[in-house]
């Protein structure tokens, strides 16, 4: 028998190798519910265009974390920025000034 990992947790199938999409299903749209009650609606919001290629990818990448593609962007987000912060590309503080970079020139 498959099994099938998510959020840490395996489910076997109800035929051998073949997963148990009802099941799938079913823990996907209440992953999907739970993210979109956590966040507020009045979030400042942006607009993304994307190359045909890197959208289809990145509702991959969402649908292989059980997670809406909004909800994935806002995580890759978060986790580039944190590691700006942690690296001192960028500072803590949204009121500072950006450094000043010397050129060569």
């Amino acid at each position: 028998m498959s099994t099938l990992k998510y959020h840490g947790r395996h489910s076997e199938s109800t035929l051998e190798g073949e997963l148990d999409t009802v099941e799938v299903k079913k823990r996907y749209n209440r992953a999907v519910l739970a993210q979109i009650t956590a966040l507020p609606a009045k979030l400042p919001r942006i607009v993304v265009y994307l190359p045909e290629e890197l959208k289809a990818d990145l509702e991959r990448l969402a649908k292989s974390h059980y997670r809406p593609v909004s909800n994935m962007v806002l995580t890759l987000i978060q986790e580039a920025v944190d590691e700006a912060k942690s690296e001192g590309r960028i500072q803590n503080d949204d009121r500072a000034q950006p450094q000043k970079i010397d050129s060569d020139e």
